[in-house]
């Protein structure tokens, strides 16, 4: 399993960057205006391979102001991925216009959402917090 950091970036633009704090964690940081690029590359790094020893993929869109259709897309496949792997997938909701976007696509009672990075970070025998407004 790669544990370095992967940083994907326009020179202006969105990025992308994966990092692994734990042998069985990743951690994928989504900043800038999301568009068909960065959308690609979020879907190379939440793609991995069956045989990943991922047990947590947080998807950390603290820095994102906005989310189209496809974003919540992905957030959706990446979600039953994990599920599908035996993992757990958790997302990073910290700005108020992410968790309004998640909660008028339905998306709240589907995703483990969390405010912060520590928060989802967290053991899963930790309590999960509520839907977007937890800790």
């Amino acid at each position: 399993m790669l544990r370095e950091s992967i940083r994907e970036k326009s020179s202006a633009g969105p990025s992308v960057q994966a990092t692994f704090p734990r042998p069985d964690t990743v951690v994928i940081t989504v900043s800038g205006t999301v568009d068909a690029e960065t959308v690609e590359k979020l879907e190379t790094i939440l793609w991995p391979q069956p045989t990943s020893t991922a047990r947590l993929v947080v998807v950390d869109l603290s820095t994102m102001y906005l989310l189209n259709v496809p974003d919540l897309q992905l957030l959706t496949h990446a979600h039953m991925l994990a599920q599908a792997r035996g993992a757990t997938l958790r997302v990073v909701t910290s700005n108020l216009a992410i968790q309004d976007a998640l909660q008028a696509a339905g998306l709240q009672a589907l995703l483990e959402c969390h405010n912060s990075l520590h928060a989802a970070l967290a053991p899963t025998t930790a309590t999960p917090d509520s839907p977007h407004r937890g800790s």
